[in-house]
């Protein structure tokens, strides 16, 4: 069961009551939208004073028209793709791509001896550069590895 207790000092600030711990929330109407509740945190960690300036931007927002709980999500979906590595990038579109069992270990193959390095790296960290770079590199082990291979041919 929870109780929900209005603060004397600022309008659409509330302490709810709960069995598992008390939380001070924001309880308004977004402008030109239905009422939200935006959490600001429990009250073991928030002062009401901290409260009450965290729900007046909270207030502010949404006499903006911005949502705080929409803008929370976005940073979280952003975060979340910012985490997503190359190598998971890559397992997860061998998983969905239409390859045969021979492609599919053939172009991990390749992409793990081409790009080892870069697998635990974030995609959102690789450069234009870098990859510019890196193709230039693998433009040359090949010359030079098919300069190799004819130099054999010719010998035999």
């Amino acid at each position: 069961m929870q109780e929900w207790v209005r603060d004397k000092t600022l309008s659409g600030l509330y302490k709810r009551i709960r069995d598992t711990g008390d939380v001070w929330v924001v309880k308004a109407r977004q402008k030109g939208g239905n009422p939200i509740s935006c959490t600001i945190g429990k009250t073991s960690l928030f002062t009401a004073q901290q409260a009450r300036q965290k729900a007046k931007v909270i207030l502010a927002m949404l006499a903006e028209g911005v949502n705080p709980n929409q803008l929370h999500q976005q940073k979280k979906q952003v975060e979340k793709a910012r985490a997503l590595t190359l190598g998971k990038a890559i397992e997860q579109y061998s998983k969905i791509a239409s390859w045969k069992a021979k492609t599919r270990s053939d172009a991990i193959s390749t992409l793990n001896r081409r790009f080892g390095d870069w697998l635990q790296r974030p995609l959102a960290s690789i450069t234009k550069e870098e990859c510019q770079a890196r193709f230039i590199k693998i433009k040359e082990d090949v010359r030079a590895l098919k300069v190799r291979r004819d130099a054999r041919r010719k010998r035999q």
